[in-house]
């Protein structure tokens, strides 16, 4: 056996780690860029509905996702509904809490806008996320009734 055919495994390995480097680089990069892109818009959603109103959700990068996400505070039918999906049937059927809260996550986000592919890719490449947005969401109802002197 040649001792030029053997690679050192401590050479290989520093090679494999900076390549891993590069790579979360270059992603980190293009997570910046999509969170100043994500913050322009938003900010315009801060304007047209307060910023008292707008929760902002981080989510885990990739290309074609967003960085960040924003939810609206919901409206009153909205909480109605939740409240309709988490209550117990008269039959004594168990609330879905988890459904509730992706139901109100998807009908309060407010970025991306409904037109915009990165929302579906979001609901694709992030199962579950509208659950998250729908916590969110909900904060914003509690944080707006302790405002008012209801909470």
């Amino acid at each position: 056996m040649s001792d030029e055919h053997t690679t050192d495994p401590t050479d290989a390995l520093a090679a494999a780690r900076a390549r891993r480097a590069e790579l979360r680089e270059a992603n980190e990069r293009a997570r910046a860029e999509q969170e100043l892109k994500d913050l322009a818009a938003i900010e315009d959603l801060e304007i047209l509905h307060g910023v008292a109103n707008i929760a902002t959700v981080r989510v885990n990068f990739s290309p074609g996702l967003p960085a960040l996400v924003a939810v609206r505070c919901p409206e009153p039918p909205e909480m109605k509904r939740y409240h309709d999906t988490i209550k117990p049937s008269k039959k004594g059927d168990i609330g879905d809490p988890l459904a509730a809260a992706g139901q109100l996550g998807r009908a309060c986000l407010v970025y991306p806008e409904r037109d915009d592919p990165m929302r579906d890719a979001l609901f694709t490449q992030r199962p579950g996320v509208d659950t998250d947005l729908g916590n969110e969401a909900h904060k914003l109802v509690a944080i707006k009734a302790e405002d008012e002197g209801k909470g």
